[in-house]
């Protein structure tokens, strides 16, 4: 009898300890998440992932040199959060036409902001270049740059051959360009984003011309003379 209650308490604690390992298995709010990038099409996915999941910490790790072929998302995380990029000895090679990391926060105006941890990696040809419009747009950063209210700390990283390069003011009187989109197209057309161009207006100059400005990727709406303003171009998408 004494032996079969004692295996009913073992089976019993078992359980018990079954359960508690698979509830400490779920992942917490803030708990890491990780990514490998090996591509531009790896790279493009995961700080697209961490621009829409900015309330968590993030790793990524660099398994392989690449190219960049095409402009990503900014990295913008909650105040307190962590992004730690893993180089390994690898090279992220800009193409002399894109900035690969811009880095700032969701409250920029707060105290306690992100903390971005960049090791082992060489960041080479990045380029940080203003967009066009009726006023050229700042040229900055162009392996890096860093927004207010955050803190980059980097350990082994290399910068190569990267430039910044201001817009080119071409006295339209379209939108202003931005950090990298262009300024919109007409009278009333809204100016340039980080990346995505600003809204433009198809030869209209009523007072209901008006365009949304550029956004982070999307680029703003476009009107005409007798339609209302275009929406903002949103993060990803464009305005309408």
């Amino acid at each position: 009898m004494r032996r079969r209650d004692a295996a009913r308490q073992l089976l019993l604690s078992s359980t018990v300890l079954v359960a508690v390992t698979a509830l400490c298995a779920c992942p917490t709010a803030a708990e890491a998440d990780q990514f490998t990038v090996d591509d531009q099409i790896s790279f493009s996915a995961a700080l697209a992932r961490i621009a829409q999941d900015h309330s968590q910490n993030h790793t990524i790790n660099i398994a392989r040199s690449f190219t960049m072929t095409r402009a990503v998302a900014p990295i913008v995380l909650d105040d307190g959060r962590t992004l730690t990029i893993n180089g390994n000895g690898n090279t992220i090679d800009g193409n002399g036409q894109f900035r690969p990391f811009f880095v700032s926060s969701s409250s920029p105006s707060t105290a306690g902001g992100p903390t971005i941890n960049i090791s082992n990696l060489n960041i080479s040809r990045g380029a940080g270049i203003g967009g066009s419009g009726a006023a050229g747009g700042m040229g900055a950063g162009g392996g890096l740059f860093v927004d207010q209210n955050t803190t980059v700390v980097l350990d082994l990283v290399n910068f190569q051959n990267n430039s910044a390069t201001g817009g080119a003011a071409n006295g339209s009187h379209g939108g202003g360009g931005g950090l990298g989109g262009d300024g919109g197209d007409g009278y009333g057309s809204g100016g340039g984003g980080l990346y995505g161009k600003g809204g433009s207006t198809n030869g209209g100059t009523g007072a209901h011309a008006g365009t949304g400005g550029g956004g982070a990727l999307g680029k703003g709406g476009t009107s005409n003379s007798s339609g209302g303003a275009g929406g903002g171009g949103g993060f990803f998408g464009n305005g309408g």
